[in-house]
């Protein structure tokens, strides 16, 4: 059995254990093939951009790799990360084992006892030695944490094998690989990704030229979709390379299929893994959701697994207009339901879901409305001038009090449903962040959802009580006096 180790001091290397794994899967091999994944993280908040110096990297990085190798005895190890990737060169472990690529004749069970390092730097520079050189006028821009682009590697790799320095922005985005780990629904995430876009590409000598992106941190990978995205949007032409999908290359070189389509996957870390959830029915797809894998902590999110982007909610955050609409039904009649309920329907209106309520009773903006009508006479709650004003007044007042309650209470209203079906909606250019940016907040969160629902709320009320307050206009012939008089 030839035995892989592959390390990252986060958590982007998963996504090369599960490329890997897949290749396996897919393709086969001549050997059995046993994946370990090692965490490189010295401590569960202490990572190696937050070390002081270049030493300190050194030391503990090498350090690691004596530990992994003594204990695991690997026949190679893979570094899956671009912080390492850097630093690996400069270790003493590298100097006593060269790195090669794995051939196939390993894969068949070499006695030769030495151990095979790689990194991830030298797949993500002939990835885009090979773009760069299929289209001379493109420029490489390169992300990646503030460690890997002060290494300088990736230029000083282009530049030696013929690109030209003028074809090479480099772009540091401290900070990224933890946001893309802690933002659960991604939206602070695009935020820093479409701003450190539009940083690199202000240093470039040639706006118009297409570019070729290298995702040079594999955090940057699990948001490849929201890269593209934000040269897209910037108008520029650009092909964004995720080198996670091709350290395969690396791993297998280019030995032919075999029979052994099994991959035995091990996971070391000093991070605390939650016990895993049963494997889902075929059945159960049908409601299949986004998994979301988290550390210990219960909030810093790991990564997403799933092709589909759906997070089920409890019936009661589903805001009351919306679930007003219940009164359709949930199937798909040959007759079209009314909303009328007292018109016929074609099955009776549901008034209850799973044992939920599906509409309100509640009706504060009648009360207001009947309260600031209670001494009107004449049959016709519709009074004249300040009598008039007071009601709307108190009509404002109240729904607007009420839609405050309901934000505060965290209860979406139609800027929040807004922004929840956009923030769900891949493309989706309606999401309310900019307002939330212009109240001091990274998101739209609970101050901007507060001020936008207690604004939807007073304009309600506004509308309410003028339309309901609102008198036909006399007219000068008693015939049409004595018909409104008398309605």
């Amino acid at each position: 059995m030839t035995h892989i180790l592959i390390t990252d001091s986060g958590v982007g290397g998963l996504s090369v254990v599960a490329y890997a794994e897949r290749f396996v899967r897919t393709h086969g091999l001549r050997e059995p093939v046993r994946l370990t994944f090692a965490n490189a993280a010295p401590a569960n908040d202490y990572g190696y951009n937050a070390m002081p110096t270049r030493e300190e990297k050194l030391a503990t990085f090498g350090r690691f790799l004596r530990n992994v190798t003594e204990r695991f005895a690997p026949d190679s190890i893979y570094v899956a990360c671009n912080t390492l990737s850097v630093l690996l060169p400069d270790t003493a472990y590298f100097a006593n084992h060269v790195g090669r690529v794995l051939q196939p004749a390993d894969l068949g069970g070499s006695e030769d006892p030495s151990y095979m390092v790689n990194g991830i730097v030298e797949t993500a520079a002939a990835l885009l030695l090979g773009e760069l050189e299929a289209d001379p006028a493109s420029v490489a821009i390169i992300f990646g944490t503030q460690t890997t682009i002060d290494a300088g590697a990736y230029p000083r790799i282009l530049t030696e094998r013929g690109i030209a320095p003028s074809r090479i922005v480099s772009q540091a985005c401290p900070g990224l690989a933890d946001t893309i780990s802690e933002d659960r629904e991604g939206t602070k995430t695009a935020a820093e990704i479409a701003h450190w876009v539009r940083t690199a590409i202000d240093k470039m000598t040639d706006a118009g030229a297409p570019v070729v992106a290298a995702l040079a941190c594999t955090h940057y990978g699990y948001r490849k979709e929201l890269f593209a995205a934000a040269f897209e949007d910037a108008g520029v032409r650009a092909s964004v390379i995720n080198p996670n999908e091709r350290a395969v290359d690396d791993l297998f070189g280019s030995q032919p299929d075999g029979p052994h389509r099994d991959a035995e996957v091990r996971f070391v870390t000093r991070y605390a893994i939650p016990d895993a959830t049963d494997i889902p029915q075929p059945k159960s797809l049908i409601s299949a959701q986004t998994t979301i894998v988290y550390f210990d902590d219960g909030r810093s999110e790991i990564g997403r697994f799933g092709e589909q982007n759906r997070i089920i909610i409890p019936l009661d955050q589903v805001p009351e207009h919306v679930q007003n609409t219940g009164i359709q039904g949930f199937a798909d009649p040959a007759v079209p339901f009314s909303l009328n309920e007292n018109a016929p329907q074609p099955e009776a209106p549901r008034n209850e879901v799973w044992g939920i309520p599906w509409k309100s009773p509640i009706a504060f903006k009648g009360l207001a409305y009947a309260v600031g009508t209670s001494n009107t006479t004449g049959g016709l709650a519709a009074p004249r001038g300040r009598r008039r004003a007071q009601t709307v007044i108190l009509a404002v007042v109240a729904c607007a009090l009420a839609t405050f309650a309901l934000s505060l209470a965290g209860r979406p209203l139609v800027g929040g449903t807004i922004h929840m079906i956009a923030m769900a909606s891949r493309g989706a250019q309606v999401a309310l962040t900019p307002f939330g940016h212009l109240v001091g907040e990274p998101d739209f969160g609970p101050l901007s959802r507060t001020i936008i629902g207690t604004l939807e709320g007073a304009l309600f009320g506004l509308g309410l009580a003028l339309g309901l307050t609102r008198r036909p206009k006399r007219h000068s012939s008693a015939s049409s006096h004595e018909t409104l008089t008398t309605r």
